[in-house]
């Protein structure tokens, strides 16, 4: 059974005895930490190349050798630890999980951090005991003093009296302590939890992963994140308005390819990108992306959607087909079972993933992909679970009570995107994303939600897992949006389906049933029109188009509840090519409030076609925008009239 190729090895040179049978060691190294123990011990490497010690064991040390310590923060606990982490999610604060890891980000507890044992530092009188059935999980925290005094590499640091970096965490690895060694070609259990489960490649059924011809937007060749870039495979976006960074900030380069990962599919790159653990057991979009370990999973749910969504579906192609391709999938394979096991654990052990968003997408579909592969009935059934999922949560049928939710006063939409409305009564039992409250259809994080589901429904059909996964409202609303609609609406090109998936989608959907009723293609269900209004957003510039009934006025949402109070005639303008618009009155909604509407002088006629800028005081803006917490926001916003 090939062993996959790890950045983290072993600190011994291990004896020529069969890959998995354990040894004696004093260290073991893994994703550049390196636990010692007071004496040697049995270690040994799951399949998956992370590393077991037999115990009960004691751990004098953690360390790493990736951290410029000349960097490290004063008066600060870096480089954290946890063991056997789990969620109290029967708290008042039941979407926050105390941490461990680093002090400088949110919810931090020193008495959860197993790297300072009795409150103090790891030493050979103040060990670390780790007893069989505990996951010690050891991370790298990026280092800076200040904004300008930071380690190289490590992503901004914001201004404010308590900067946090997104991600906080550099790397993290994961030491299990066993009571004896397991068999060769044994899954690592779960980090999260006391249970762990234990699997093994010989249950795993590969002939579940179909072998398709390859497609467009499928390639081999070096796996080396420049050359990749340098490359015809990958698009020249350098002219594009929306064009992605060729980078996310501190993310390893096989996770930052998937922040524009519209290119393809490669084998490779994929088996890298999903190589080392997945620690995502805080449910908390705020401290879990700043806590999730840089070079191991992205920070952002996008990110990790995309590539999972690549990596399920590039397992049905036959990968031998391709030149210059591994001729082998199973090690890609093995590592997605691996982030499955390692999800269900932390679900089994309070984790959840609700509607955020772009954040907890992918969850469901990572613990229901591997629990088909191992065809175990736990996770291959987590659509039974209670356990709160994005991938449920967001997806839904129009309901009479939406309906009248959306048309009246008590109704506060999203308002990030470009189109705002409510739904109508002909709207009910359509299927729908209802992540922003909201009909309009460029509307805030629809588009990169439904890139998730364009992929993991197709896995759902090709794995004929649809009724395993208990929600149809999922599929259907991922066969809506995928319809011509969708491609007339693009937006961001990072917020896309990658252009594998696209294909993958394309060419196999029409092969399985659906339950789709293409009545809801018609134009009249998608909200292209923004009524009753707009919004500023932290944007240069953005259209809405309104459809004004007689002298309807004009409604403006911010987004959050702010001081209106100092809005008026003085400190509100609107202006045209054609001149300035006199604004006779201001009516804002309860203060603090949401929105404010603009009354025009008598007899003002809006024309068709032309670009109307409403502009706020900026001093009034800089209040909301501090108020808010917000990046500058722009104190003005664009519409036209239909």
């Amino acid at each position: 059974m090939p062993i996959m190729k790890r950045i983290a090895l072993l600190s011994i040179l291990l004896a020529t005895t069969a890959a998995y049978a354990a040894t004696t060691a004093s260290t073991v190294t893994s994703n550049y930490i390196t636990w010692t123990f007071d004496k040697e011990y049995p270690v040994g490497q799951f399949v998956t190349g992370d590393y077991y010690v037999i115990g009960p064991v004691k751990i004098v040390s953690i360390t790493n050798s990736m951290s410029d310590e000349s960097f490290r923060p004063a008066d600060e606990d870096v480089h954290g630890s946890m063991v056997n982490p789990v969620v109290d999610n029967t708290s008042e604060r039941f979407s926050y999980q105390w941490q461990g890891y680093d002090s400088r980000a949110t919810i931090y507890k020193p008495e959860l951090n197993a790297s300072l044992p009795n409150g103090k530092p790891l030493s050979k009188d103040n060990p670390l005991a780790l007893e069989p059935n505990q996951s010690l999980i050891s991370m790298v925290s990026w280092l800076w003093r200040s904004p300008t005094e930071k380690e190289e590499g490590c992503p901004p640091v914001p201004g404010g009296p308590r900067p946090v970096t997104r991600p906080t965490i550099r790397a993290g690895a994961v030491l299990t302590c066993l009571d004896k060694a397991p068999p060769e070609g044994t899954f690592r259990p779960s980090y999260a939890g006391t249970e762990k489960r234990m699997f093994n490649v010989a249950q795993v059924k590969r002939d579940r992963l179909l072998a398709l011809p390859p497609v467009d937007h499928v390639y081999a060749g070096s796996t080396d994140p420049e050359d990749v870039r340098k490359s015809d495979r990958f698009p020249d976006w350098s002219k594009e308005k929306n064009a992605p960074p060729a980078t996310l900030p501190g993310q390893a380069d096989e996770l930052s390819l998937y922040w524009s990962y519209q290119y393809g599919a490669d084998l490779a790159l994929l088996t890298r990108g999903t190589a080392r653990p997945w620690i995502d057991h805080i449910p908390d979009w705020y401290a879990g992306s700043h806590l999730k370990p840089s070079i191991n999973i992205s920070n952002y749910g996008r990110e990790i959607c995309n590539l999972l969504q690549t990596a399920m579906l590039a397992l049905h192609l036959d990968w031998a087909k391709v030149e210059g391709a591994p001729k082998s999938k199973d090690t890609l394979a093995n590592n997605m079972i691996q982030i499955g096991i390692d999800l269900a654990g932390c679900a089994d052990a309070g984790s959840f993933w609700p509607a955020n968003g772009g954040h907890h997408a992918g969850r469901k579909t990572a613990i229901m992909f591997a629990g088909l592969l191992l065809d175990d009935d736990h996770m291959k059934n987590v659509g039974h679970w209670t356990t709160r999922f994005q991938e449920n949560e967001n997806t839904v049928y129009v309901t009479e009570e939406m309906v009248e939710h959306t048309n009246s006063d008590a109704w506060r939409p999203e308002t990030r995107g470009l189109h705002i409305a409510p739904y109508s009564k002909d709207m009910i039992g359509m299927p729908e994303w209802n992540g922003a409250g909201n009909a309009g259809w460029n509307t805030a994080y629809r588009d990169n939600n439904v890139s998730y589901y364009t992929g993991f429904a197709l896995m759902a059909h090709m794995m004929d897992a649809r009724k395993l996964w208990n929600h149809e409202p999922f599929f259907d609303y991922a066969d809506r949006a995928n319809s011509a609609i969708w491609e007339a609406t693009k937006t961001l090109q990072q917020n896309l389906a990658p252009a594998f998936v696209r294909v993958m989608w394309d060419t196999y959907r029409d092969k399985y049933p659906s339950t789709y009723d293409k009545k809801w293609d018609d134009e009249k269900f998608i909200a292209w029109v923004t009524t009753p209004g707009f919004m500023l957003k932290s944007a240069p510039k953005a259209y809405g188009i309104f459809e004004l009934k007689d002298d309807e006025p004009i409604r403006l949402y911010v987004g959050h509840d702010v001081d209106l109070s100092e809005l008026s005639p003085k400190t509100v303008t609107v202006t045209s090519s054609e001149g300035s618009l006199t604004v006779a009155g201001i009516e804002a909604s309860e203060n603090p409030g949401a929105f404010f509407i603009i009354k025009f002088a008598e007899g003002t006629q809006l024309k068709p076609g032309i670009d109307y800028t409403v502009t706020v005081d900026q001093e009034v803006s800089d209040k909301w925008r501090n108020a808010i917490g917000m990046k500058p926001m722009t104190n003005k916003t664009t519409f036209k009239v239909r």
